[in-house]
């Protein structure tokens, strides 16, 4: 039996939305194959416990005494408090949402330690968690992006005025502000005014040092499609039309709403084919690997399709878009048993050389990079 650590939690602002992730892949993993060990990373810490499924009484009520405190070290989970207790891991399936915990970091500290995991690998997550970064290169593919400015915290603040100004020399109302690298609509806000660009500058600070500011499309759709990379190739889900309640996708619209999406959704041929090449061609171009979603925009007046961004971890693992073609289980079978396929003959490679024989013990050596 594998052992599969499954990480979620996170100092993040989608730490709920994790949570909830974790709880369903836990109820979906295949217990015949797979010894699930629930890793809950809090206050930058990581933590173990036996069926800690009851998310009032373990999570809201956080007591860090009803957990055990682990850490990794060369493939192997640790106890902290017990001493010469350890688990060796064969792959980590990732649950986290936002920030470093999706945006790569997490991704380094287990490359560091040779675990495999089911998400993209530390670029492609870091890119895709950066909206202006990854914009650029969606425009490199020959892909649709909507026009947008990147705004400075500090530039902002120092220079205001001249930043306002030379944001509406560029792009003209109504204008979507959005945090550069968050996720979940956290922060975003449409201002069709100055007074409303203003104040909306000042709450998606709140959430990131750099904000995107991009025309508003007022005529559109918004379209979801999900991909699974697996070792026998890519899986395309099928496209689900999601409900909007404002201006665009909201906190509100992707986690409280109770207004029906439309799924499969209803439209062309043309536009799903265009759709479904386009998800190919960014897991193919970014090396995406695991699950992830891929959210487009569709301007119903130019008839022009946009792709929005890539959730490279997406909440619930997407699996609602592949449920007319696999099951959960075997989503997060394909995905543990690709990560363990894609880490053979990876980690662990150290280059020698006879370079540190030769060192003399002198600040006057020299070497060519």
């Amino acid at each position: 039996m594998k052992n599969i650590i499954l990480m979620y939690g996170g100092d993040s602002i989608e730490h709920d939305i994790s949570i909830i992730t974790a709880m369903q892949t836990m109820q979906n993993i295949n217990q015949n194959i797979y010894n699930v060990i629930p890793i809950y990373i809090r206050e930058n810490k990581y933590f173990t416990m036996q069926n800690a499924t009851n998310i009032e009484y373990y999570y809201t009520n956080f007591n860090k005494k009803l957990w055990k405190e682990v850490y990794f070290e060369n493939r192997y989970l640790c106890f902290k408090k017990t001493f010469n207790k350890k688990i060796k891991i064969d792959a980590a399936l990732l649950c986290t949402h936002g920030g470093i915990l999706e945006g790569g970091g997490l991704q380094g500290m287990l490359e560091m330690n040779n675990i495999p995991y089911t998400s993209s690998g530390i670029l492609t997550s870091s890119v895709c968690m950066d909206k202006a970064i990854s914009k650029n290169l969606f425009n490199s593919f020959g892909l649709n992006c909507i026009e947008y400015v990147l705004v400075n915290k500090q530039e902002f603040n120092i220079h205001k005025e001249l930043v306002i100004k030379n944001i509406l020399e560029k792009i003209s109302y109504p204008l979507i502000i959005k945090p550069n690298d968050q996720g979940s609509s956290i922060g975003i806000n449409v201002a069709k005014n100055d007074f409303e660009l203003d104040k909306y500058l000042g709450i998606a600070f709140q959430f990131s040092n750099m904000v995107i500011i991009e025309r508003a499309l007022t005529d559109f759709t918004e379209y979801n499609q999900a991909g699974l990379y697996t070792s026998f190739g890519l899986v395309i889900s099928e496209i689900e039309k999601p409900s909007i309640s404002l201006d665009y996708l909201s906190f509100d619209d992707k986690y409280k709403s109770t207004n029906q999406v439309e799924f499969p959704a209803k439209i062309s041929k043309e536009l799903e084919d265009e759709i479904s090449k386009t998800t190919e061609i960014l897991f193919d171009k970014l090396n995406i690997k695991g699950v992830a979603r891929c959210d487009y925009l569709y301007d119903n007046t130019d008839h022009k399709l946009y792709i929005n961004e890539i959730n490279t971890i997406p909440g619930s693992l997407s699996y609602y878009l592949f449920r007319n073609k696999i099951t959960f289980m075997e989503i997060t079978n394909l995905m543990i048993e690709s990560a363990i396929n894609e880490s053979k003959n990876i980690y662990n490679k150290i280059y020698n050389t006879d370079i540190l024989k030769n060192y003399k013990n002198t600040t006057k050596i020299r070497y060519n990079k």
